[in-house]
Order: structure tokens, then C-alpha cells, then sequence
């Protein structure tokens, strides 16, 4: 979907709106400068547009007749959807040039629903599941809205239109991902934990500065002069170059109860603790980056995991941690939605 004509199209149909108040304008209308003030709630469908990850589902199967397992059917689908659903509570405050245009800058918060980003599921012959590696991520946002508003200037029921921009200041998404096979996660869990039961991992991402486009049509329930009731439906969008990805948390649960933290182990597979995005970046520069990451190992081991025999031999490199992130080239997110919102604006 572009979601830039989208946006056009609805600031058009709110215009054409408008021309059939007209009459209506003429008879009465609102007072012609002051103040705004419009406090709302909403709710954004995310708009489903972008792969964020594969589901992989295995099957065992018979192939042979004889009632055993012999085989594996795999089914394998792209999981869809968007960062920026959920729920949001916005503030906006501006200026009612005249009866027709006003100017806003609005802030909302959003809270994000929880979608499911990639999923490894394992079922036995009766389809019960056996086993899963599932990872879920959610949103928060604080974002600046600069807007045009064009209302029909009526009485009582006052359509409207904004168009503006979305620039998002602060935020993150937080995954967690969570198996009752850690050996879904990584063979070596098995060979160095044989007594784990599950794993858990928490990770914060933080973006790049960006910016987005919103686009609303709806209408003013005027209560009185200063005081009205407003609906309006919106369509943002908006995507997030990833700016750094950290891994919060990477626990084992044994067979005891007791944990233990496997983020180095999971490094070794390419699953670092801290990573930086960059646009661009020469191959010569990384290998500077990565000999440096090493011979500070070597300079300051890490005294913890040497003490450990089983992951003290694994490690001998500090590359993937805050003070030397790991390099990848910039990914970005879909963070567009659909939605309706409510609340009440004051003029002053």
C-alpha cells in the first residue's frame, strides 16, 4: 500500500467534505481564532506490509506404514505485520488562524501490541505440540506531530482535515524470546547444558531519527463555543532505521531451577549482546574494528568466563559487547497503522 497517497486521499475527501457544509457554514459559524487544545485516545491497526520473520513448523511423520516417526514434514511462512498498533493518548496544542485553517503540534505516546516476530514450532504425528522457539516484540513511542488542520467551520458538526508529519523522540521495541527446546536455539546449548529445560531472552531496540507522515479525517461535535467532543480516523506512515539492537538478558532454567546467562555462548552463533547499524562500512574497517575487540580481550580477559571451563575457551574476543558493538548494515521497520480516536478540544 503507498501510504503516502493514501494520506493525500483522505486530506482530498475530507476537502470535498467540507464544499458540502458549505451552506450550512453560511447560517453559522464557529468562533474564527484562538487557542486549540485536543486531548485524545485512539487505537491503530497495524498495517501488515512488511516480512518480519519466518515461522517454521515441523511435523513428524510415518512414511514407511509402520506407526514410528521416520520423517519430517516442514512447513515454512512469512510472518507479516507491523510495530505500530496498540493503544495511544496524544495531546495537541495550536492556533485557529480563522474559521477554516488552524496549526497544531501534538505529542502521543503509543503502546504497542505484541507481535510475534519469528516462531519455530515441532509437532509430533498426532499434531500435539512438542516443542517451540518463539520470539514476540512490542513498541513504545513518544512522537512530535506538526500539523495543518482545514475545517468546514460549521456549527454543531465542524468536519475537518489535518495532514502533517510524524517525527518520533523517544521509544523503543522490546523482543523477548522464549523456547521449552533450548536445543531449537542453539546445538550447543545441548552439548554444554545437557541438563536445560528453557530459555528466555530479552533484547531493546533503539532507532535512527526518522521521520513519517499522518493523515486524519473526522469531525467536531460542538458542545458550545469553547467546548466539543471529536471522532476522527487516522493513517500514519512510518518506518525506523534500526540504530543499535542489545541483548538484555540470555538465560538457561536447568533442570534445578537455577539459570544461567549464555549470551557469549549465543554470540559464538552470531547472536551478539550488542550491535550497531551503520549505512555503509569497508571490510577493512571491521576487521580493524574486530582485531581491536580482540586484543583488548587479550590485554583484560574477562575473568568471569575464564573461570568457567566450559565457556572460558569459547571466548577470547570482546567484539559484540558495548564497548566494541558488533557491525551490521542498517535494517529499518514498519511502524505504519490504521486506526480511530476520540476525545474533546477546547478552544480558547
Amino acid at each position: 500500500m503507498n501510504w503516502k497517497k493514501c494520506i493525500w486521499t483522505l486530506f482530498v475527501l475530507s476537502l470535498s467534505t467540507w464544499g458540502s457544509f458549505q451552506v450550512q457554514a453560511q447560517e453559522e459559524s464557529t468562533s474564527e481564532s484562538g487557542v486549540i487544545v485536543r486531548i485524545g485516545v485512539g487505537y491503530g491497526m497495524p498495517v501488515a506490509t512488511d516480512i518480519l520473520g519466518l515461522g517454521i513448523y515441523n511435523r513428524d511423520i510415518d512414511t514407511d506404514g509402520d506407526g514410528t516417526a521416520d520423517g519430517v514434514d516442514v512447513t515454512t511462512a512469512n510472518m507479516y505485520g507491523s510495530y505500530g498498533g496498540g493503544l495511544s493518548a496524544s495531546v495537541d496544542i495550536g492556533y485557529q488562524l480563522n474559521r477554516h485553517f488552524g496549526v497544531l503540534l501534538g505529542a502521543e505516546y503509543l503502546s504497542g501490541s505484541e507481535v510475534t516476530v519469528e516462531e519455530v514450532v515441532n509437532y509430533d504425528m498426532a499434531g500435539v505440540q512438542a516443542g517451540f522457539d518463539r520470539s514476540v516484540a512490542y513498541t513504545t513511542q513518544v512522537k512530535l506531530k506538526p500539523a495543518l488542520m482545514v475545517s468546514a467551520g460549521t456549527k454543531k458538526i465542524n468536519p475537518f482535515a489535518k495532514v502533517g508529519l510524524l517525527i518520533p523522540v523517544a521509544g523503543a521495541t522490546y523482543g523477548t524470546r522464549e523456547s521449552n527446546d533450548p536445543s531449537i536455539v542453539s546445538s550447543l546449548i545441548t552439548v554444554f547444558y545437557p541438563n536445560a529445560t528453557s530459555f528466555i531472552a530479552e533484547s531493546t531496540t533503539r532507532g535512527a531519527f526518522g521521520i513519517g507522515y499522518e493523515g486524519t479525517i473526522g469531525a467536531n461535535f460542538e458542545l458550545n463555543d469553547k467546548l466539543a467532543v471529536f471522532g476522527e480516523v487516522f493513517g500514519q506512515n512510518l518506518r525506523i532505521r534500526r540504530a543499535s539492537y542489545e541483548v538484555t538478558r540470555a538465560d538457561l532454567i536447568m533442570s534445578d531451577g537455577s539459570s544461567e546467562n549464555v549470551t557469549a555462548l549465543l554470540g559464538l552463533g552470531g547472536a551478539y549482546e550488542y550491535t550497531e547499524y551503520f549505512d555503509e562500512y569497508s571490510s577493512e574497517a571491521l576487521a580493524a574494528h574486530q582485531a581491536a575487540a580482540q586484543e583488548a580481550y587479550t590485554q583484560n580477559p574477562n575473568q568471569e568466563l575464564e573461570a568457567d571451563p566450559v565457556q572460558g575457551p569459547l571466548v577470547d574476543s570482546y567484539y559484540g559487547t558495548k564497548e566494541y558493538p558488533a557491525w551490521e548494515t542498517r535494517l529499518d521497520g514498519n511502524f505504519s497503522n490504521f486506526g480511530l480516536k476520540v476525545g474533546v478540544k477546547f478552544l480558547f
